[in-house]
């Protein structure tokens, strides 16, 4: 049966089935069936590392809605990883074994890249490379594909990945070419993170209920020490519901307090990535420190997250400690029983990251805003500037001969595609009307 045969059977399966709150977990394997479903072969076949025993993961999930699993491998002794394809109850597709060695850690991330203050262009290698990076991924956009033609404009794609190598997966450019045919993953599809959350009270449950509605107001603590503050923060947009915070640990002990009820916890503030727990910050507390707290706030509240920081979404994984776990700030909060964490996996300058906040804040006053839908439009809302001004110009992108309009488009479509959601693919932000 073809994968354009399987999602038609599923969706038909499934059209009257209630759907249940995704759960990335580490699930018990199910018994070995005495022979494989011929569904299930690609899995079955599958060498050691690909997790063929996590098929119950996709039953999960809400209809119209794929998991990509990205899992740490090795191969000839260098950093690999190994794509696992999930729907409708089943592993559907997984990257072919024999071709590990065109799926090494790239050479590159967004996390170190555009550090520093990067240049714009800086930014526009960045684009090039993701490009460029995007071929040899064939296994890959053939199956997200096949979704797209079976479930058009509504398909959600949940990208767990376990890897702490920094691939803006939002990134990855879905057709052969850098032309006008140019698309990207981050614009075409609702773009969804999960990260595995490592706690027995969690076992069973991610972040929220199939649709969550955060209804209420915004507990704030914005650097007034950042460019741009407080011209460009919350507190000068005449929002009434924002109870602001002087510092970070003001906001942790205003969220320590269980009858306190926020819908959206707001930190903008200065986020280092470094190499380890002790040297990755948020608002200068340190990754490792953010196990002395307790929150249970949020659990209450069941508040939406917004850590506008450098590299909040920037994966750590500190083999001090003598495991292999994938750490990073959003991972912090959601671990605290928030329903969802916005964060970034790069530096973005103050324009890009307050405008994209303040455009979150006024749409989430009216009926509310999803937030994967909200992210999607404001990629697509800045890639239109890219096609516009390159790509429909039918000009390389190179940045030998790019305009300083044309670097502009490409810089921010850039910064706007580092900014990540984790969390359930409903969730729906309502905050107070002004």
């Amino acid at each position: 049966m073809t994968i354009e045969a399987e999602l038609a059977a599923s969706l038909r399966g499934a059209a009257g089935a209630p759907a249940r709150s995704p759960g990335p977990r580490e699930a018990p394997p199910p018994p070995a069936p005495e022979s494989p479903p011929a569904h299930l072969a690609a899995a079955a076949a599958a060498p050691e590392g690909i997790s063929a025993a996590r098929l119950d993961l996709a039953a999960s999930l809400p209809p119209k809605t794929a998991l990509l699993k990205v899992v740490m491998a090795r191969d000839d002794g260098k950093d690999a990883f190994q794509l696992e394809g999930y729907y409708s109850g089943r592993m559907m597709w997984a990257s072919d074994p024999e071709d590990l060695r065109h799926q090494l850690k790239p050479g590159m991330t967004l996390a170190r890249k555009l550090s520093g203050g990067a240049s714009i262009d800086t930014a526009v290698d960045c684009y090039r490379f993701m490009l460029n990076w995007s071929l040899g991924k064939d296994g890959l956009k053939r199956w997200i594909a096949d979704l797209r033609q079976a479930l058009g404009t509504e398909l959600r794609l949940i990208i767990w990945d376990e890897t702490n190598f920094g691939i803006p997966w939002e990134l990855l450019q879905l057709h052969p070419t850098g032309g006008k045919d140019t698309e990207w993953l981050g614009v075409a599809v609702q773009a969804i993170r999960w990260t595995t959350i490592r706690d027995p009270a969690r076992f069973a449950q991610f972040s929220a209920e199939q649709v969550h509605r955060s209804e209420g107001r915004v507990l704030s603590y914005e650097d007034t020490g950042l460019p741009g503050n407080p011209k460009f923060g919350f507190a000068a947009s005449g929002h009434p519901g924002i109870v602001p915070k002087g510092d970070m640990e003001a906001l942790l002990a205003e969220l320590a307090d269980e009858s306190k009820r926020y819908a959206l916890v707001y930190v903008r503030a200065h986020g280092v990535h470094g190499d380890s727990l002790d040297a990755s910050t948020l608002a200068g507390i340190r990754l490792s420190d953010f196990e002395g707290y307790a929150l249970p706030a949020l659990r209450e509240s069941r508040a939406v997250v917004f850590l506008n920081a450098c590299n909040s979404a920037t994966a750590v994984i500190d083999t001090y400690y003598g495991n292999n776990l994938n750490r990073n700030f959003a991972e912090v909060f959601l671990r605290q029983h928030a329903s969802a964490v916005i964060a970034t996996l790069a530096e973005v300058p103050v324009g890009p990251s307050s405008a994209l906040a303040r455009r979150l804040l006024k749409e989430a006053r009216g009926e509310g805003v999803n937030i994967p839908e909200f992210l999607q439009a404001r990629r697509a809302a800045y890639f239109g500037d890219v096609l516009r001004t390159v790509h429909e110009a039918g000009i390389p992108v190179s940045t030998q001969n790019l305009t300083l309009e044309q670097k502009v488009a490409i810089q921010a479509f850039m910064y706007a595609s580092v900014f990540t959601y984790f969390g359930h693919p409903q969730t729906i932000l309502k905050l107070e009307a002004a």
